[in-house]
């Protein structure tokens, strides 16, 4: 058992704590904040529970806006390593882009709530994005770069492999990921196999204060 969201969460395992999906879950809401918050992965729902390749789209996946990510997770720690996708560098601002298709390795540096770091969290656009359940993370790249200030891209909870492949929901075919724009918004989404087919993986939007160049508008 441990406490965090105004309650406490109970989970049986099958073998060690937060090898595995739990066998078992329930919360017990106390109607008032816990002190500190002791649940490390273990949340009742849509929340964490086990390694973060169990973890569902929604606590796994977060949009990016220079160098801070947005995500439906208020638990991720410092070091934790993240797959970005962005655009390349030659192609941000060219006209007609929407395909996520450069892979970059990243890193957790800590919860933020200053639009210093987050360009989304500025004072002028702060109250269209800040919402008590999602988390905003400054992010660092592995290499030493940077996103830079206007660099748009989702992040994915996880290390950056060789092949800089990600298969979400397992079914053997790569992930892709995109953007577009919609009225005042940025529209992030996950595609389980080709761009722009089928039913979306992940969705989610953002409200910057300037749009991005070159960003095509989303279908109906």
């Amino acid at each position: 058992m441990c406490q965090s969201f105004e309650g406490i969460h109970f989970t049986a395992w099958r073998g060690e704590p937060h090898d595995d999906r739990p066998l078992w879950e329930a919360y017990d809401y106390l109607g008032y904040d816990t002190e500190g918050d002791d649940c490390p992965l273990s949340f009742s729902g849509s929340r964490p529970a086990g390694p973060p390749k169990l973890w569902s789209p929604i606590a796994r996946v977060g949009w990016v806006h220079g160098g801070c990510v947005g995500i439906y997770n208020t638990i991720l720690q410092p070091g934790t390593p993240v797959t970005i996708a962005t655009f390349d560098r030659d192609d941000e601002s060219a006209s007609g882009r929407s395909i996520l298709d450069r892979r970059v390795a990243g890193t957790i540096l800590g919860r933020t709530d200053s639009g210093a770091n987050c360009p989304d969290l500025a004072d002028a656009v702060r109250d269209w994005n800040t919402r008590s359940d999602i988390g905003y993370y400054r992010l660092a790249l592995n290499d030493g770069g940077s996103l830079g200030p206007d660099a748009f891209g989702i992040a994915v909870v996880g290390p950056a492999s060789a092949a800089a492949a990600i298969d979400l929901d397992e079914n053997g075919k790569p992930d892709s990921f995109s953007i577009c724009g919609t009225g005042d918004s940025i529209g992030y989404v996950v595609w389980p196999g080709e761009p722009n087919a089928g039913e979306r993986l992940w969705m989610e939007y953002s409200s910057p204060a300037t749009m991005p160049k070159g960003v095509v508008n989303c279908p109906q």
